[in-house]
């Protein structure tokens, strides 16, 4: 008997045992990319087609306000056009956490960037942006 599980599933089942945190879901391809962020990784699986999921519960800040995309975007975008030449993810990741934390003074900051494909799913961010491939790896950043 096979058992098919979907990332939005998983969201499902973990948002009823954690209803008011940040969860964060990302399904990769390895080697996958890199991860700069304040929370717990809850799970770490390598699954049949030997893709990566992983599951994030994300710290919370005492902000309040919310983000849109694009003004995440307008204070992120220099910095990720910045390092989009970075082919070491780890590296960029760690410049971008770096950055993002001094743009983002009142937020967690969390920062994944991915080189191969991937999908995710997050519930109950402050705010998330997605640079795709024109600016290098994908970088996805979300505030908490």
């Amino acid at each position: 008997m096979s058992l098919s599980v979907t990332a939005d599933l998983l969201m499902e089942n973990y948002h009823k045992a954690y209803p008011t945190s940040t969860l964060v879901i990302y399904k990769y391809a390895a080697p996958g990319g890199s991860s700069a962020c304040r929370g717990n990784l809850l799970s770490h699986i390598q699954l049949i087609d030997q893709d990566w999921l992983d599951i994030y519960k994300l710290t919370k800040s005492s902000e309040l306000m919310m983000m849109t995309a694009d003004e995440i975007k307008s204070k992120a975008f220099p910095f990720v056009f910045d390092t989009k030449s970075e082919t070491d993810s780890e590296k960029r990741c760690e410049n971008l956490y770096e950055s993002l934390n001094n743009t983002f003074p009142n937020y967690n900051v969390n920062v994944f960037v991915f080189k191969n494909n991937w999908s995710g799913s997050m519930t109950n961010t402050k705010g998330s942006v997605t640079f795709t491939k024109e600016y290098g790896s994908d970088v996805v950043i979300i505030l908490n």
